[in-house]
């Protein structure tokens, strides 16, 4: 007579821990429902406090790149400028802004103006990697009217900033 296996003893781990997971996401849905209006209210104060801190373009800089034809700020700038900013606040805390500008590649408009680049005797392939990723240092070193025919090809759109508060240093 062949002797009887020895009894599984996996599944009675296995239901165990399948206990324990259902339990876990029975409470991150709860949680999810929870940080959802949460997450939503963050994120329209964080937008709020970057536009009143860091202005992507206030009326004295449009004014002043109307007047000179330029996309140059005012030399008194208060903007908020693409990258990190930073404003004083009291007790020598600091509010630390992070503008990001996300600009993708319209592949539909690529070829378009990639000619036109050429046109205006611009190399395209130093604008546009292979890959058809915007080299966002070349396009910022761009004068205005070649700016103008990139940005056809561009879908531009603000990313998510980011805030920071830092304390004073010791």
């Amino acid at each position: 007579m062949i002797p009887d296996p020895k009894p599984d003893t996996r599944f009675a781990v296995v239901e165990d821990l399948l206990l324990l997971w259902n339990n876990v996401k029975l409470e991150l849905v709860k949680i999810q429902a929870t940080a959802a209006p949460l997450l939503e209210s963050e994120r329209a104060l964080r937008d709020q406090i970057m536009g009143l801190a860091f202005p992507m373009l206030t009326e004295e800089c449009r004014k002043y790149m109307e007047a000179n034809d330029t996309d140059d700020h005012a030399p008194s700038c208060t903007c908020g400028k693409e990258g990190t900013n930073t404003l004083k606040l009291p007790a020598k805390f600091q509010l630390k802004g992070t503008i990001k500008i996300d600009r993708k590649v319209d592949e539909a408009a690529l070829e378009a103006s990639k000619k036109a680049l050429q046109d205006l005797q611009f190399n395209p392939d130093t604008v546009f990697r292979v890959k058809t990723e915007l080299e966002v240092k070349a396009y910022k070193a761009l004068p205005k009217e070649a700016r103008k025919v990139v940005d056809q090809a561009l879908i531009i759109k603000p990313a998510a900033p980011t805030l920071e508060i830092v304390g004073p240093k010791e």
